[in-house]
Order: C-alpha cells, then structure tokens, then sequence
C-alpha cells in the first residue's frame, strides 16, 4: 500500500470510529430525551421550550472552534433537537393510548 493510500485509508478508519462514538452519545442522548419526555408528561409540561433551545444554541456555538462555522453547527444542533422532540413526541403519543 503507498503511503498516500495508507494515509487515505488511517483518516478514513479514523472518521469511522468517530462516526460510532457520535451514534452511541446520540442514542444516549435520546434516551435522556425519552426520560424528559416521561417527565414533562406526568408534570403536564409542554414537549417546546423555546427559550432552553435558544440558551443551548447559543452555549454551543459559544464553544464552538471551528472548522465548522456557528451557522453549520446551528443547523446540525437543530436537527438533533428537532428528532429529539420528534422522538418525545412518539413516546407521549404512546402513553395516550
């Protein structure tokens, strides 16, 4: 193998590994997610909070060092929140049958 294909192939490997460890906290993120949902619904608590959004994307892209720009990790952290209310949704819908 040349050193190029070597190099290719490690950065490769190396986004894989990543690739698992980001699935693995998102899925814990959403049983977390699920656990708030249980919550919010014995307490009668809206699935929105606006404002804890707001203040979580704000903390995040705060943080943020690049290489992704704050309106990139905006959208991604967007995302995840929008499944994540999706998902909360699902399991509220659940309980109500």
């Amino acid at each position: 193998m040349s050193s190029k294909n070597y190099k290719l192939e490690n950065n490769r490997k190396r986004i894989d590994d990543l690739d698992e460890k980001i699935l693995k906290l998102l899925n814990d993120r959403a049983r977390l997610s699920i656990n708030i949902a249980q919550i919010k619904s014995s307490n009668n608590l809206p699935i929105l909070s606006p404002e804890r959004e707001n203040r979580l994307l704000e903390k995040i892209i705060a943080k943020n060092t690049g290489p992704f720009d704050s309106e990139a990790i905006q959208n991604i952290f967007n995302r995840i929140m929008d499944e994540s209310k999706r998902l909360q949704n699902k399991i509220l819908d659940g309980n109500s049958k």
